[in-house]
């Protein structure tokens, strides 16, 4: 079905997961920069906050899986967390990255690239607005209400960002088990958010339908082969969130959605 596909009437956004992890190790400026050469249109990353409150990129809660560090990030100062090679465990090559600041992801990604920022659940404080309040103020401070989109399966959070920052356009993760039989506009409306984000395994033609139909954006998440993608696409999700953006690019180019 993508022969002979009609000339678009939207733009799919291109989203690198975490950079472009199939390439390079996942959540590090050299990821970013080769997820730019693709091009992708977004990058998405998680955040969590170090000892002494800096907003770092890291998916993980603690740092054995992508690091040479032991033990939770929370527990690390800025300071600590730079020692660490973020890089080898994806190939020896990539010794010298680092873990980022997201300030620094921000210096790295030019104009117009946006950024997907994930607050991970283990970040959050509940009945504490502190990654939140931090995020937010960044993201202000660097005048990138327009190009960030914040988004969580935490809700609370996202909806604390959303009465905290209401110029940041902000999403709602779906979690299986626990948002299934919700429909995404609900979950939109009680964390104010305009973008609903699922993964393939979620992602259906009634759900896609009641997001748009209410005015949200569809973000699907782990498609990472050319049928996953166009499955996404053929249900008209408005973004693309792929591992392996240079494949998921010539799908949509060759569907001239690119």
């Amino acid at each position: 079905m993508t022969e002979g596909a009609p000339k678009a009437e939207k733009r799919v956004l291109l989203i690198g997961h975490r950079g472009f992890p199939s390439k390079a190790p996942e959540n590090t400026l050299v990821s970013f920069r080769l997820a730019l050469e693709v091009p992708v249109d977004m990058v998405e990353l998680d955040v969590h906050l170090s000892k002494d409150r800096h907003i770092v990129v890291i998916h993980d809660a603690t740092l054995e899986r992508t690091t040479n560090g032991h033990g939770a990030v929370r527990d690390h100062t800025l300071a600590a967390l730079k020692q660490l090679d973020a890089g080898s465990w994806f190939a020896h090559s990539f010794g010298e990255e680092r873990i980022p600041e997201l300030a620094e992801v921000f210096d790295a990604l030019p104009e117009p690239t946006l950024v997907n920022v994930e607050i991970k659940s283990d970040a959050v404080r509940d009945g504490v607005d502190l990654i939140e309040r931090l995020l937010g103020e960044l993201i202000v401070r660097r005048h990138l209400e327009t190009r960030v989109l914040v988004s969580s399966f935490h809700h609370g959070a996202v909806g604390r960002m959303k009465s905290l920052f209401p110029a940041i356009e902000t999403g709602v993760l779906y979690a299986f088990p626990r948002d299934m039989g919700k429909k995404p506009a609900e979950l939109a409306r009680l964390a104010g958010a305009e973008a609903f984000i699922c993964s393939r395994r979620e992602a259906s033609e009634r759900i896609v339908k009641n997001a748009q139909d209410n005015g949200l954006k569809v973000i699907v998440y782990g498609l990472d082969t050319p049928e996953h993608i166009n499955m996404a696409l053929d249900l008209g999700t408005d973004g693309v969130v792929s591992n392996v953006p240079d494949v998921a690019s010539e799908v949509l180019k060759a569907r001239n959605l690119r």
